[in-house]
């Protein structure tokens, strides 16, 4: 039986759309009328009386900064798909504080190339944390990656040349068992897509195949650690080279070899446990909140690709369910349509 990765007993072999940003819109209330009033005594009748009782009601919930459009918010503990315009600003803060918490759990820090070294975070998320690392001469950061060092081993598998690919492997695998997987599962993904494609350009069938195979199974293992590295960038390289819509077919691929799928998911996952508990390390699990906030994400990356995701919902492993159509998912993928 073919296994992706041949793992030691301590060691395993790693922006479409941004989260979305804080809003800065702020509900204002209207002023009251500043003319004088009519000091004419008149008569005041019961539909006087009626509006007078309705003024007072809103002067109320404007005092106490209930408005309208707040009360049609749904509670955070409510069944709310869409979280920026479902809830109000105060549960979005709270929602968007515990994804961002998570998202640095599994170590999403994006570093800055070239001429983005001088520009601004906005697409390269929580760059602070290997910004200094990045400043760091080659051979140090590699030993502080072989070290252990978190942000120093993401930095490192998102910059190291190609003649330190076998060690970027080796430290991607080692951060798919700390549970800083984000980039490593990123890294793992475009390797063997890499490979595959290189592979079927010698027409070695057999191996292109098995990369595939290896390539969608991290994609798959991305997902059931709730983090979207891979399935970007599986997604991203598919639907872009005419190579995977023939040679590397991956609906043709995954039909052929569903149980080779199944199985190497099953080694895989075993073996990151396995390495997980002699280390003592404990996978954390993100709260409902971030668990809600990744469907809603998973819509806008499935947006418009159901050719391509529909393989993966056919592997039917536990991850494939979020790739399933909720109501949500349908809801939001509506407003994308209603937005082109």
């Amino acid at each position: 039986m073919k296994k992706i990765i041949a793992i030691p007993t301590i060691i395993l072999l790693g922006a479409l759309v941004t989260m979305f940003p804080r809003s800065n819109h702020i509900c204002e209330l209207d002023c009251d009328d500043p003319s004088p009033k009519n000091n004419l005594k008149t008569p005041v009748t019961s539909k006087d009386k009626a509006h007078l009782e309705s003024e007072k009601t809103t002067t109320s919930l404007k005092t106490t900064g209930v408005t309208s459009e707040k009360l049609k918010k749904v509670p955070l503990d409510g069944n709310w798909c869409d979280a920026k315009k479902d809830l109000t600003p105060s549960d979005f803060d709270l929602v968007e504080k515990a994804n961002e918490d998570w998202q640095v759990y599994l170590g999403k820090a994006f570093t800055k190339r070239g001429n983005a070294v001088h520009l601004g975070d906005e697409h390269h998320d929580n760059n602070q944390y290997v910004a200094p690392y990045q400043e760091l001469s080659p051979r140090e950061l590699e030993q502080l990656a072989y070290s252990g060092d978190k942000w120093a081993m993401i930095t490192f598998v998102q910059s190291g040349s190609f003649k330190q690919r076998d060690k970027m492997k080796q430290i991607a695998n080692k951060l798919l068992i700390s549970g800083a997987l984000y980039h490593s599962i990123e890294f793992l993904t475009i390797n063997e897509l890499a490979a595959a494609k290189s592979n079927a350009r010698l027409e070695k069938i057999d191996k292109s195949n098995h990369h595939m195979i290896n390539a969608i199974t991290y994609v798959m293992l991305g997902l059931q650690h709730y983090t979207d590295s891979g399935l970007i960038a599986y997604l991203g390289n598919i639907t872009r080279n005419e190579i995977y819509q023939d040679i590397l077919d991956p609906q043709r691929i995954i039909n052929e070899n569903r149980q080779e799928f199944l199985d190497n998911f099953q080694n895989l996952i075993g073996d990151i446990n396995k390495a997980r508990e002699e280390q003592s390390i404990q996978f954390e699990e993100p709260n409902l909140f971030v668990k809600k906030l990744f469907e809603e994400r998973l819509a806008i990356i499935q947006y418009g690709r159901d050719k391509h995701i529909k393989g993966l919902l056919e592997l039917a492993l536990p991850a494939s369910s979020l790739l399933t159509q909720t109501t949500c998912k349908r809801l939001i993928m509506k407003e994308l349509a209603e937005t082109k």
